[in-house]
């Protein structure tokens, strides 16, 4: 019997072979392209994650710049040089140059990769703002807020940098006449809980960035003194530092002179019936490092009804002040840290920066327009960020 099926089986083996040797490189080369994807995929994810961290480290060297201009900066360009980020491979470096209005310009670096922003700043008083706070604002019913003198065409602005719901509430019956500014990224319409009687005629809108408070304390070198027992016809006439808390009893009635630089380490009180007399001619710079309270009845009296004549600071231990004042009231508050009560009975003439604001008393506020760029230091008091931008740059 002839072998006649071998050739048959020899030629399907010899085909198998080819096909196998295809399907091995076949699945090399998708092996290859997977492990090209991979490796672009890793790249691109390096890069963008150092893309980040670079501009992290930008903005981290634009806040240091702020901070430090609102520090003891002499006013003067200057320039940072690399600065490492905190836990990150990235550094930041910048310069401020102009004036008086500044610009900022930093450079973060991470991985051969940096992003540079700007900033444009603008110098502005303590008191720009009626009333600006870090958290919430309560006015209640039938306040009214509007400017001094009448004839001003001033409008004032309330503002936080809160992005909270109900940040700013507006009990019935509340009218601002101006602008009201809330937290960069928020909806002015959550943030602001006004009531239907309530009458914004100005504008309501999210910040473009977060208002800046920095901390502020006493001059250095202030003579020292102890409070007196009885204080009543006290005449205050030079500038001191009280080292111990300072309390006006019942009657007492101190009077200054001349213009005064004061600094009281402690707390601060006037109680029922004590007057703290700001004479003609005279201001009053207070700085609190505890906190200020004048009772019911107790009276602070500006005689030349100037806010201007009298400035309260609040330093960053200081974390309550509560004006009750039974007159008017003329005054700029500056206290950062703390939380700012009114119920007064009588008028308020000033602008109020604290932590929080409330204002219990169906009284009337006037912002005192002569506060806007008001400069009682003789230098710029502090800058704020008016315009940003960005760009971005491969390599260094």
């Amino acid at each position: 019997m002839e072998i006649i099926k071998i050739a048959p089986r020899a030629k399907r083996s010899g085909m198998i072979m080819p096909l196998v040797a295809t399907i091995t490189v076949f699945i090399f080369l998708i092996g290859i392209a997977m492990l090209k994807i991979g490796f672009g995929s890793r790249f691109i994810a390096a890069r963008t994650s150092s893309e980040i961290t670079a501009r992290t480290a930008a903005d981290a060297g634009l806040a240091s710049a702020i901070h430090l201009m609102n520090g003891t900066w002499d006013r003067e360009p200057f320039s940072v040089t690399p600065t490492p980020l905190q836990n990150t491979r990235a550094a930041f470096s910048y310069n401020v140059t102009g004036g008086p209005n500044f610009t900022i310009r930093s450079t973060g670096v991470s991985d051969q990769i940096s992003r540079t922003v700007y900033a444009m700043t603008w110098a502005t008083s303590f008191w720009s703002y009626a009333i600006a706070v870090e958290d919430t604002i309560t006015l209640r019913s039938n306040m009214v807020l509007d400017v001094w003198p009448e004839d001003s065409t001033f409008v004032p602005t309330i503002a936080t940098t809160s992005t909270e719901p109900g940040a700013i509430t507006l009990a019935p019956n509340t009218e601002i006449p101006g602008d009201i500014v809330v937290g960069p990224g928020s909806d002015p319409d959550i943030v602001v809980d006004s009531k239907a009687s309530s009458v914004v005629h100005g504008d309501m809108y999210a910040g473009d960035s977060d208002m800046e408070f920095p901390p502020i304390y006493p001059p250095v070198g202030l003579p020292q003194l102890a409070w007196p027992r009885k204080p009543n016809g006290m005449i205050i006439q030079t500038d001191c530092t009280y080292i111990t808390p300072v309390l006006f009893g019942n009657g007492d009635r101190i009077s200054i002179v001349g213009d005064v630089t004061m600094y009281v380490t402690g707390n601060m009180r006037l109680n029922n019936g004590a007057e703290l007399y700001i004479g003609p001619g005279s201001s009053l710079a207070l700085y609190v490092g505890g906190s200020l309270i004048a009772d019911n009845g107790s009276i602070i009296t500006n005689a030349e009804q100037d806010a201007r004549n009298l400035r309260i600071y609040g330093t960053p231990t200081c974390t309550h002040i509560n004006i009750r004042n039974s007159g008017q009231f003329w005054g700029a508050i500056y206290a950062p840290s703390a939380d700012l009560n009114i119920t007064n009975s009588g008028t308020m003439y000033g602008s109020f920066i604290g932590n929080s604001f409330e204002m219990d008393n169906q009284g009337e506020f006037y912002y005192d327009t002569r506060l806007y760029n008001y400069d009682p230091t003789g230098g710029l008091s502090f800058f704020q960020i008016e315009r940003w931008w960005e760009r971005g740059d491969e390599g260094i």
